[in-house]
Parts: C-alpha cells; sequence; structure tokens
C-alpha cells in the first residue's frame, strides 16, 4: 500500500524506484520502494508497504527494517516435558527467525514478475546471461585494478629513487664521494708515473 497523497498533495504516477547501481543496459529497480510524481511536479519516493514517503531515496531503506518479520523463539512451553522421558527433547541453539523481505535492489524485471518464481525461462536465462556479463565485467575490473596498483607501486619506486638522488645532491655527500673516488685514482696514478 503506496502512499495517495503526500502533504495533501496527490500522487499522480507510481513506478519503482531506480537504484543508484543501475548502469547501461542494465536498469536495476527497488522491489520496495515506490518513486512517486507528485500534481505539483515533486518527485518523492514511497515505502511499497505502508505510506511512508521521503524525498529522498534513501532514507526509505532504512524505514524498511519495521516491516521485516519479527524473530521467533521457542518457548518452554513449546517443547516437550522433562517428566516424559520418552519424548526426546530437542535442544535448540539459536532463536529461530523468519525469512526477511530483501531491501536491496535486484535487477529490472519485466512488469509483473517479483520473484525468480514468478519468472518464465526466457526470463531466467537473460537473467543468468546479464550475471555472466555482470561477473566478466566485475573480473576484468578487479584485473585492471591490480595492473594500477602494481603501475603505482613501481612508479612509487622510481620516484623514491629520484628523491634519494635528490638528497644526496641537497646533501652534498654524493659529489664528495665521487671527488674522495677521483682523488684516490689520481694519487695511484701519481705513483705509478714516479716509479
Amino acid at each position: 500500500m503506496t502512499a495517495t497523497h503526500v502533504n495533501g498533495i496527490s500522487v499522480l504516477e507510481d513506478q519503482p524506484a531506480r537504484s543508484g547501481i543501475s548502469r547501461t543496459g542494465v536498469t536495476v529497480f527497488y522491489e520496495q520502494i515506490r518513486e512517486l510524481l507528485l500534481e505539483d511536479g515533486q518527485v518523492v519516493y514511497g515505502c511499497v508497504h505502508c505510506d511512508y514517503t521521503n524525498p529522498n531515496q534513501h532514507s526509505i531503506r532504512p524505514h524498511l527494517k519495521v516491516h521485516k518479520p519479527k524473530a521467533t523463539t521457542v518457548t518452554a512451553e513449546a517443547l516437550p516435558s522433562k517428566a516424559d522421558p520418552a519424548t526426546p527433547r530437542p535442544i535448540p541453539a539459536k532463536p529461530a527467525t523468519l525469512p526477511a523481505t530483501d531491501p536491496l535492489p535486484s535487477a529490472s524485471t519485466p512488469e509483473g514478475a517479483g520473484s525468480l518464481a514468478d519468472l518464465n525461462l526466457g526470463q531466467l536465462v537473460e537473467r543468468a546471461r546479464q550475471s555472466d556479463q555482470m561477473r566478466s565485467e566485475r573480473d576484468a575490473a578487479r584485473r585492471e585494478a591490480a595492473d594500477w596498483k602494481q603501475r603505482a607501486a613501481e612508479e612509487r619506486l622510481r620516484r623514491d629513487g629520484w628523491k634519494q638522488r635528490a638528497l644526496k645532491a641537497e646533501t652534498g655527500t654524493d659529489w664528495k664521494e665521487r671527488a674522495v673516488r677521483a682523488e684516490r685514482k689520481l694519487s695511484a696514478v701519481r705513483e705509478l708515473l714516479q716509479s
């Protein structure tokens, strides 16, 4: 039940809200967030479960927690009594929880297809193709990122080498070392010539 009026202004158009992760060729819509066009031209976003609205699309997602099913716990009354030794008593590890509805966006689906169970074979094949394409694009981006990291590391090493040379030139130790070596060679040559 999405809002039909927002602050006294009636809603003209109600459609799924487009997610920020959409890209060229792949449009992704939120399943539980609606984009509402108001009579005065404003665009607001609303919850699909109730009449909560907000001009900021990202404010709807935290609100969706309100509609998440509460966790159910196993109580002592639901368990067999200790007095009956013939009935084995189960040991609950954690409280049982009900599956929650997913507030995250899903890949674009044709009108009327809300979950995988509602899709026909062609739509499932298209979803699988899109998934493979996104996976290959992700892998290519990861390889490119690793390549850029390697280039950055090499550039850092090269830059550090130049920094060391510049520091030596500023401190004067490089030319002093070369002058001392040249003086030693020259003195060695003088000794050879004198003998």
